[in-house]
């Protein structure tokens, strides 16, 4: 009886029982250590577990408010709504948030533009709060406010070339 050539395995048979091991052996060290990840007191033998990158939750988050000058008075606006996360929409916000400057001044025109409200003005917020482990990390709870820009709609920025579907 010969062997089918398709049910050739890349692990050596004599390794794969070691490997399965060493896989489950790994699997429970960083369930082991997650469980330390945003607690205090973390034990030596965690810290290799708790990379950074996928296992420490960060101390505060951040978000951008609008408010548009309607007849006068300030009415905050959704910017998710004006700027949908699809692919014809072209450029996204949140990759313009960033850029201070004129990254700030053509999201702004462009929140004129977009709002069928046709406002007067446009002002940005940088909003940043702290997270408390266990809770939900979007409630802005002592939540820090901070005015970016305020723009007025008559005035244009320059906008980046190419076509937008």
């Amino acid at each position: 009886m010969t062997a089918d050539p398709a049910d050739a395995r890349t692990t050596p048979r004599a390794l794969q029982v070691p490997v399965v091991l060493l896989l489950g052996a790994l699997a429970v060290y960083f369930a082991a250590s997650f469980g330390y990840a945003l607690g205090p007191g973390m034990p030596a033998w965690a810290k290799w577990g708790n990379w950074q990158m996928f296992s420490v939750a960060g101390h505060s988050n951040s978000a951008l408010d609008a408010e548009l000058e309607l007849d006068g008075e300030w009415v905050p606006v959704d910017l998710e709504t004006l700027f949908p996360s699809r692919f014809e929409s072209g450029p996204r916000y949140r990759q313009l948030r960033n850029r201070p400057g004129i990254g700030m001044q053509v999201l702004a025109d462009s929140a004129c533009d977009r709002d069928p409200r046709q406002p007067t003005a446009i002002r940005m917020y940088d909003v940043h709060w702290p997270i408390v482990p266990g809770e939900d990390p979007y409630l802005r709870k002592k939540a820090r406010r901070k005015k970016i820009l305020e723009w007025r709609c008559s005035k244009h920025a320059p906008r980046p070339g190419g076509v937008v579907w």
